[in-house]
């Protein structure tokens, strides 16, 4: 539940990439932590990975009103829907990393945080073409007779 109410705050006065990357790596961070931590500080590891499911729990939230607003309208229902059932695999297989660990200690953080921190990097990728026109608002301007960019359709990125 508190997960949501910091996604609340992120919707606020964030920007989505910056809220959606900064807590993909946080989560990446708190299971990278677990690594060096102690087998005998239980305590403290079970903290850190709290901490971890805290921001996958904020970025899942953010994530839905991000993704609906990356796609056109005409693509936005299908695109959620695609975008919403990869997410719910993902979630399916996760709770078979546990069984990486008979092969090798720590492989299932390790996964976590490599998936968790590329994420991270390639959503903060994501339209960095800021101001250039866009190839499918520019296709329905130019029926329109207008001029559009990016910048004013993604204005909050």
């Amino acid at each position: 539940m508190p997960a949501y109410g910091l996604s609340w705050v992120m919707f606020r006065w964030c920007p989505r990439r910056l809220s959606v990357s900064s807590t993909l790596f946080a989560g990446g961070l708190f299971i990278l932590i677990i690594q060096l931590i102690p087998a005998h500080l239980v305590v403290l590891s079970i903290t850190f990975e709290m901490m971890g499911k805290f921001s996958v729990s904020t970025v899942f939230a953010v994530v839905y009103a991000y993704t609906a607003e990356l796609y056109p309208t005409v693509l936005r229902n299908t695109a959620v829907g695609a975008c919403s059932t990869a997410s719910r695999i993902g979630s399916i297989i996760a709770p078979y990393f546990i069984y990486l660990s008979f092969r090798a200690h720590h492989l299932e953080h390790i996964i976590a945080m490599v998936i968790n921190v590329g994420g991270g990097i390639m959503l903060w990728g994501c339209f960095l073409q800021q101001g250039q026109r866009s190839r499918s608002v520019l296709m329905g301007s130019r029926k329109l007779g207008t001029h559009v960019t990016t910048s004013t359709v993604f204005s909050d990125f």
